[in-house]
């Protein structure tokens, strides 16, 4: 009949590939040559322990930090600087929050390879000289980077936001 055996093979794979190029963008192993320098944006909660290096106080009230990361290259492709744009804000009710204000932080950044439970991961490393703490991310692919904690796991946010930034320049 037409249901053959080698009917249904073919069959099979056809109908497979479409589903191996969907799940392939879905992965969260890095490219091996990401084109990483970019812009980045997002939101994220307020944990203590990246306080000091966005030089948001510890005794402020702060629920929510937004993030605009710019990283340059040099003619070479070469990491340089970055500038990170930050503000930060509370929330006094539902509806309404209190802008703590924003400031520009300035540094030098860099691509290091592995993290505790990848030794192959593509990581950025920002330095900035206000302090000695270097902030890490991990590049999930070319579109999203994600903070680590200073133990190199991924940070876990709340119901309302993640420590994920996303790419918003269109390069």
């Amino acid at each position: 009949g037409i249901f053959t055996d080698q009917y249904m093979k073919r069959l099979t794979f056809i109908l497979t590939i479409p589903f191996v190029f969907l799940f392939a963008g879905f992965s969260i192993t890095p490219k091996e040559n990401a084109d990483i320098s970019s812009i980045y944006g997002g939101t994220s909660p307020c944990a203590t322990s990246i306080r000091s290096f966005l030089k948001i106080p510890v005794t402020e009230k702060c629920d929510e930090i937004g993030w605009h990361l710019e990283l340059n290259k040099d003619d070479n492709k070469n990491p340089t600087t970055f500038i990170l744009k930050r503000g930060y804000k509370y929330y006094i009710d539902n509806s309404t929050s209190q802008s703590k204000g924003s400031i520009t932080i300035e540094g030098v950044w860099k691509i290091t390879k592995g993290r505790k439970s990848q030794v192959n991961a593509a990581v950025i490393e920002l330095r900035a000289q206000h302090t000695s703490e270097p902030l890490r991310f991990y590049v999930a692919d070319e579109n999203i980077i994600h903070l680590l904690d200073k133990e190199d796991n991924l940070m876990v946010g709340d119901g309302g936001q993640s420590y994920t930034l996303s790419r918003i320049d269109n390069n």
